[in-house]
C-alpha cells in the first residue's frame, strides 16, 4: 500500500509539471493540490506560481498564510504576500509584508540571507538591500554581508558602493583576497566604458591614506596596479 500511495504521489508531481509546463494550469492544479497535501514544503512554490497563473488570488492568499501559520519564522513568505498583493494592484499592501519581513528577522545568518534572496528572486533590490544591512546591525559584525551587498549593488548599477562593499569583505576577513581578486577583474573585464578601474583605485588610495592599519589595501593596490600595467607607481608602491 505504501508503494502504491508513493507511486501515485510521484505520478501527481509528474502531472502537475508536465500540465504546467504546457501552460494548462487549470488541469495542472489538480495534481498540485494533491502533491502539496502529502509534501507542503517542496508542492509549495509551483502551487503558488499555478495559482496565481489562474488568477485564483483567493485561493492563493490563502495558500501562502496556510505556510506561514506552519513557519512562522520563514520570513520570506512574506515576500510572497506582499507580491501577490502587488500584482493585485494593492501597492500599500505589499509594502506593509516587505517591512513586516525585515522587521521579522532575529540574528540569524540563514534567516537574513533567505529573505534578502527571496527579495532579489522577485527583483525587490532596494528592499534587499535594506535586508542585509539590518541583518549587518543585528549580527553586530559577526557576519557583515558584504558580498550579498556588493552584488545588490552591481545589479542596481551603484558602482561606487559595490566597490566599497568588496572591500569591507577584507576588513572582515582578509583570507578572501583572492575572491575579491577573483570577482573584481571579472567585473573589470566587462566594464566596457572603463570606469570602474579609476573608482576602485579611488576607493584603495583613500584606505590607504586613512592610515588604515591593514596591509591588505596596500597588497590590493598594488595587484591593481599591476593588473593596469602601471609598473613604475606599483614599483614606488
Amino acid at each position: 500500500i505504501q508503494l502504491e500511495s508513493f507511486s501515485q504521489g510521484q505520478n501527481s508531481i509528474e502531472l502537475a509539471n508536465q500540465y504546467a509546463a504546457t501552460g494548462e494550469f487549470d488541469k495542472a492544479v489538480v495534481y498540485f493540490e494533491k502533491w502539496y497535501n502529502s509534501d507542503p514544503y517542496n508542492a509549495y512554490p509551483p502551487y503558488l506560481n499555478c495559482l496565481i497563473a489562474l488568477k485564483d488570488y483567493d485561493k492563493a492568499e490563502k495558500l501562502i498564510k496556510k505556510q506561514i501559520k506552519k513557519n512562522p519564522a520563514a520570513s520570506n513568505l512574506w515576500v510572497d504576500l506582499g507580491n501577490l498583493y502587488e500584482i493585485e494592484g494593492k501597492e500599500n499592501e505589499a509594502k506593509q509584508q516587505y517591512e513586516k519581513a525585515i522587521k521579522s528577522l532575529f540574528p540569524d545568518v540563514q534567516q537574513v540571507l533567505s529573505l534578502g534572496t527571496a527579495f532579489v528572486e522577485k527583483r525587490k533590490l532596494n528592499y534587499a538591500e535594506q535586508t542585509y544591512l539590518h541583518g549587518r546591525q543585528l549580527l553586530n559584525g559577526s557576519y557583515p554581508f558584504s558580498f550579498e551587498l556588493a552584488d545588490v549593488y552591481a545589479q542596481l548599477q551603484l558602482p561606487q558602493k559595490m566597490v566599497d562593499e568588496y572591500l569591507n569583505v577584507l576588513e572582515y576577513n582578509e583570507a578572501y583576497l583572492p575572491n575579491v581578486q577573483a570577482i573584481l577583474q571579472n567585473k573589470m573585464a566587462f566594464d566596457l566604458e572603463g570606469g570602474l578601474t579609476d573608482i576602485i583605485r579611488t576607493a584603495l588610495l583613500r584606505r590607504v591614506q586613512r592610515g588604515n592599519q591593514k596591509s591588505i589595501y596596500n597588497e590590493l593596490l598594488f595587484w591593481l596596479l599591476l593588473q593596469e600595467k602601471d609598473f613604475e607607481t606599483a614599483f614606488i608602491q
